[in-house]
């Protein structure tokens, strides 16, 4: 796996991630 390059954080709560290598992935902000 590359490192993760980019970070963004959208208005509803999704945290997208983009690596080097060209994966993005979307993440869904859990509540703890």
């Amino acid at each position: 796996r590359d490192i993760v390059t980019h970070v963004a954080v959208t208005k509803t709560e999704f945290v997208i991630t983009a690596s080097a290598d060209g994966h993005i992935k979307f993440w869904k902000k859990q509540e703890e």
